[in-house]
């Protein structure tokens, strides 16, 4: 009995030892859990690793946890935030810092259908975000003007709201689009607008963007298969973060803008010099010269104000974080009567739920333009009105008093030219366009299988334009249909609907992680146009019958797939497959499969070279793929049809003019563009990534090319056919360099510099090669019936020029219709044609770099553009004595490079008009001041002043070196635009 009492004793003693033990190595650990922005994180959790115990934060942020052992691993974790471990070690404060998703999101690129780290990307794909894109800009496609390697933006003028035209690696195509897919918030959008719509990305406020990536090899962008060609922009716009206490931003700019350069024309002085003197001229011409000096150009363009204001809220409601933006612009053109108006609206709402399992991304954009267009014809007969006369006059109150030429007998001379400024002020072009853009996209991981996610996208976005145009009866342009009256409007409807799963897990065993993506893609675009009955102005019809085909739609059904694999941390393997099915082609041609790969070895990662501080990364990648076209202006090209005429083409019985229905061409075995693209790259990064940048070479291959080819009468609906018989090639280089120059508490200096090389060649045209086939014509040009002075050649760039070589005498004065005869034939005629340059330039190039000492920052951006060349048509068709002398008996201005050339006939086909339009741009300079915290430091104010288009150096003689397509007609010139802007935050 004695023995059993003594054996209970001992028991309870070594059981209070222990417990007494293991309460001495017990170790309390506190701390707070904050966010990015200092502010604590409630609820945050706090798990001991590979046990049950754990905590939560609480109001505060504050938590207290006990371990048992120092080398416990504590988890901090919470809803859309990357989850955090620490070792206990000898620590009894432990404070963490959670970073949110829009944190992460720095490190991460958006891709089709995924994201993936900066550092495990396999393809050519630059990243532009919020900080480095384009201030001041209305529009997001100018956002990236010389930001990237190897995209060229050529605004297509300065009118408001006007866009701009985008090349990726230059174009692949001569028929069909050369734009690339542009991806707004994961749904592809149409790069056609709506009738009264300046450009399809004017609707998108700038401001609600937050990046803008690039997918430029077919590695990357084989993904989205037939329409991929040309390149893919994905827009992703601005969202919130989790646990953000609300933050508001309003933004407030006034801008003034003019024009940065006239066209040198001839004085009134001049004119009547030439008048008076020139031997062709007569009295009856000298009688009509004036006793003014009138610069039309001064008449028709101004000092234009314009005003962009924006304001966002952005926060959380517990889990939901949501950010909504309003925006309201308001802008005259330099360019009289012009305007754009923008109201736009946002919502953002990215909830999580299910311990993070269920993630949402819904978005709501919406817009509306109301534009007023002047008149752009009153730019180019500007350039031609008589400088001797007056812009008012007596005895004009007809015209509302301004000058008009009339015949004797007090009626319109209908031959001559009209006051400049009564084409602006007669000219009423009014517009509106709504749209809409909605978006969502689901992703759920599994509960059984984490590394198992399923995905939902679904989208709309529903455009509408309508407008009106109405001159009245009395202006002199409309005399011979007593004025206009014309509406016209269409609306588009772009249905998104997608699926995909998506597989990602490492197995850390064979040391490799796999990422592996299924999915299928529905998309449908509807287009309806409203054909309104045209009017005169006085009320008369010009009848326009009903038409049953105005309501085109298109439609694209796919199933795509990716493998992402990597080993070992080193290798990574890319490849993709894509099948389209689209509406626009033959049954039999319909479908088409798109494969890639793409290879990438981070050669930091070896043993040889890991260990060595000096180089932070380092990394070669090489890709193939094909991608397509199928964006051919055309929505049954492979059907017999008829189409309706259009303005220009109406047939007249009696008084009245008749719309008609016509054949259309068509071709049962017509089908998509396809295009090879070879890439090769290499990523670097030195002392801890202060130095970054990439070098790439590509090879791209484009066959099946969309051309006009002649067929013989009779075979079909027209005697000249769109099909698939051309190809076409690309190559260049392109290298870019980042630097964290100085990096310091008070200062810092970054630049970025970007470069690109490209080549374009033309492989052939026809089905049987051909030494007599000249090449398809391009380039029309005004001042000549029919002329054109480009050409698509084989062996040649594509729009290479198609002109007459020049013969200069000894003074290196131009010999008026005097050109080298090519084949020494005695004649000169299209065999002495010569092809040469092109419009697309060798080299590009972009220059960033903002320098930044304490509350004060400078920055700055230009680009240079060589090798690119401009036909000045201005000029061909302008510059000549008898443009001055004209028949229409009223006199005419011309440029004054009619002193230098004393041409009295047009030689439109003259290399003479020939220039060298390489050129080096500053687009922005801006100077801002952050004023700091104000308002009992909870209001942060930000000042800028900029200045935009600051100056150009280039040898061409016109008013822009920088237009599309290389002929000069007559541009509505981008102004310098001075801006005082505010950034108010709190």
């Amino acid at each position: 009995m004695k023995s059993s009492h003594l054996k209970m004793v001992c028991t309870w003693c070594v059981l209070l030892a222990s417990i007494v033990f293991a309460q001495a190595q017990t170790i309390e650990v506190r701390g707070t859990v904050f966010d990015t922005q200092k502010e604590p994180v409630p609820g945050a959790s706090i798990l001991i690793k590979g046990t049950g115990t754990g905590t939560i934060t609480d109001a505060d942020g504050k938590y207290a946890i006990k371990v048992s052992d120092s080398k416990a691993v504590l988890v901090f974790s919470f809803v859309g935030y990357t989850p955090q471990e620490f070792i206990v070690g000898n620590r009894k404060v432990i404070d963490v810092e959670l970073k949110d998703d829009a944190v992460l999101l720095k490190d991460v690129v958006v891709i089709g259908y995924g994201s993936v780290k900066k550092k495990d990307l396999t393809g050519s794909i630059t990243s532009v975000t919020e900080k480095d894109l384009q201030k001041g800009e209305i529009s997001p496609d100018r956002m990236i003007l010389g930001k990237v390697a190897g995209v060229q933006v050529t605004p297509n003028g300065g009118a408001p709201g006007s866009g701009s035209r985008i090349r990726i690696r230059g174009g692949a195509s001569l028929t069909a689009s050369n734009d690339p897919l542009m991806i707004i918030d994961g749904i592809p959008v149409d790069n056609a607008g709506v009738a009264g719509s300046p450009s399809v990305l004017s609707t998108i406020n700038p401001n609600d963007i937050e990046s803008m990536n690039i997918l430029k090899d077919a590695s990357a962008t084989a993904i989205y298969g037939s329409r991929a060609s040309n390149g893919v922009i994905i827009i992703t716009t601005k969202k919130a973060a989790y646990g953000q206490k609300m933050k508001v931003d309003f933004s407030t700019q006034f801008s003034l803008s003019s024009i940065a350069k006239k066209l040198e024309l001839l004085s009134g002085d001049e004119i009547r010099d030439v008048v008076n003197n020139n031997p062709k001229s007569t009295n009856e011409l000298k009688g009509l010269l004036g006793k003014q000096n009138t610069d039309w150009q001064d008449q028709i363009y101004q000092t234009a104000f314009g005003t962009d204001n924006n304001l966002s809220l952005t926060g959380a409601v517990k889990n939901i974080p949501y950010r909504v933006s309003l925006g309201y612009l308001n802008e005259n053109g330099i360019l009289r009567t012009g305007n754009i108006e923008r109201i736009t609206g946002a919502l953002n709402l990215n909830p999580r739920f299910f311990d993070n399992h269920l993630k949402i991304d819904a978005s709501v954009k919406g817009s509306r333009i109301n534009n007023r267009f002047a008149n752009t014809d009153a730019i180019q007969t500007a350039v031609s009105f008589d400088p001797t006369q007056p812009v008012k006059a007596d005895g004009f109150d007809k015209y509302d008093g301004y000058f008009t030429w009339l015949m004797p007998d007090g009626n319109l001379k209908t031959q001559a030219l009209t006051n400049p400024m009564l084409l602006l002020n007669t000219y009423d072009n009014t517009s509106n366009v709504s749209r809409v853009i909605a978006t969502a996209q689901i992703d759920y991981k599994m509960h059984f299988l984490p590394e198992l996610r399923a995905n939902l996208n679904v989208g709309y976005d529903y455009s509408k334009g309508k407008g009106k145009v109405y001159i009245p009866e009395w202006a002199p342009q409309m005399a011979s249909r007593n004025g206009q009256s014309q509406e016209y409007g269409s609306n588009k409807t772009n249905k998104l609907f997608e699926f995909y799963l998506n597989y990602a897990k490492e197995f850390t065993g064979i040391k490799s992680f796999f990422d592996i993506t299924a999915g299928y893609t529905y998309q449908d675009w509807l287009t309806h146009s409203d054909n309104y009955i045209d009017y005169t102005a006085t009320g008369e019809e010009f009848k326009k019958p009903d038409f049953p085909f105005d309501e085109p739609r298109n439609t694209l059904i796919s199933v795509f797939g990716r493998l992402n694999y990597t080993l070992m941390n080193k290798y990574l393997l890319t490849v993709t497959v894509r099948r389209d099915g689209s509406s626009r082609f033959h049954p039999d041609n319909r479908w088409g499969t798109f494969p890639s790969f793409a290879l990438a070895w981070k050669i930091k990662e070896e043993n040889f070279l890991k260990n060595v501080d000096a180089v932070s990364e380092l990394k070669l990648r090489l890709g193939y793929g094909q991608t397509g076209q199928q964006d051919i202006y055309l929505y049954y090209p492979y059907l017999a049809r008829y189409e309706q005429s259009s303005n220009v083409a109406q047939y007249q019985f009696g008084d009245q003019f008749y719309y008609m229905y016509r054949p259309a061409a068509y071709d049962q075995e017509i089908k998509w563009e396809s295009t090879e693209t070879y890439n090769a790259g290499l990523d670097f990064g030195f002392l801890d990534n202060r130095i970054t940048g990439s070098l790439d070479i590509y090879l791209k291959k484009t066959k099946d090319l969309l051309a006009t080819v002649s067929v013989p009468a009779g075979s079909n609906f027209s005697n000249q056919l769109i099909t698939n018989i051309g190809s076409l090639e690309n190559k260049g280089l392109e290298f870019t360099l980042n630097a964290e120059i100085v990096k310091s508490k008070d200062w810092n200096w970054n630049a970025s510099f970007n470069m690109a090389f490209n080549r374009n060649k033309i492989t052939k045209l026809t089905l049987v090669d051909s030494d007599e086939y000249e090449g398809i014509p391009q380039g029309w040009i005004f001042g000549s019936t029919g002329g054109t002075v480009q050409i698509h050649s084989v062996g040649y760039n594509s729009f290479s020029y198609y002109l007459y070589q020049q013969v200069y005498d000894d003074n290196g004065k131009p010999l008026e219709g005097v050109y080298v005869d090519q084949n020494n034939d005695g004649k000169i005629n299209n065999k002495d044609l010569v092809r040469s340059k092109s419009s697309e330039p060798k080299v590009t190039c972009g220059f960033s770099t903002s320098l930044s000492f304490r509350n004060w920052e400078l920055s700055t951006s230009l680009r240079g553009s060589f090798g690119n060349y401009m036909y000045n048509n201005m000029n061909s068709a302008l510059a000549t004595y008898s443009n001055i002398l004209s028949p229409s008996k009223s006199i005419l201005n011309a440029p004054s490079s009619v002193l230098e050339s004393n041409f009295y006939l047009n030689q439109p086909l003259s290399d003479y008009y020939l220039e060298n339009a390489s050129f080096v741009k500053m687009d922005n300079l801006s100077l801002s001041y952050n004023f700091g915290k104000v308002f009992n430091k909870t209001v942060n104010v930000r000042g800028t002043l900029s200045v935009q288009n600051v100056f150009t150096i280039t040898k061409y003689s016109g008013i822009d070196p920088e237009i599309a397509g290389g002929v000069d007609r007559s541009f509505y010139p981008r102004p310098r635009t001075f801006t005082l802007g505010f950034n108010i935050n709190y």
